[in-house]
């Protein structure tokens, strides 16, 4: 899944738990779920640049709105942290990926808008979820 998606997973995450090893616990074990959802992911590239942007946006927005408080943040980086590695093979610093859903034999892969739109529609969920909830 893609940056954004993770991220807002996090957050509405974040609503809920306040005791940060479970959030953490929680946070990462929602990648794994997500990760095996059949989706679409940008290479390293400029779209990837344009995806964390899009979520680094709405995550302050949201911090800005809602002052939702420290779980919001560590509940949000948690669930992106799993894609720091995926970052670190692109960039060369690593030769292979460890975390399970990273893995071709797990991860869901589905090619192009249909891909896409798996992503689209999962994050705007999780967006319309944490207005619900806050």
């Amino acid at each position: 899944m893609w940056f954004t998606t993770h991220a807002l997973c996090g957050m509405v995450l974040s609503t809920s738990l306040t005791n940060l090893p479970w959030l953490a616990v929680t946070a990462i074990a929602s990648h794994f779920v997500l990760d095996l959802i059949p989706h679409e992911d940008t290479s390293y590239s400029l779209n990837t640049l344009f995806d964390i942007a899009a979520g680094i946006i709405i995550g302050v927005t949201l911090w800005i709105i809602y002052s939702p408080g420290v779980p919001f943040l560590w509940g949000t980086l948690w669930a992106v942290l799993p894609d720091s590695e995926v970052l670190l093979q692109e960039m060369g610093y690593i030769s292979r990926r460890y975390f399970p859903p990273h893995l071709p034999a797990i991860h869901g892969v589905l090619r192009g808008k249909r891909g896409i739109a798996v992503n689209l529609v999962t994050a705007a969920f999780f967006f319309f979820l944490y207005l619900i909830l806050v």
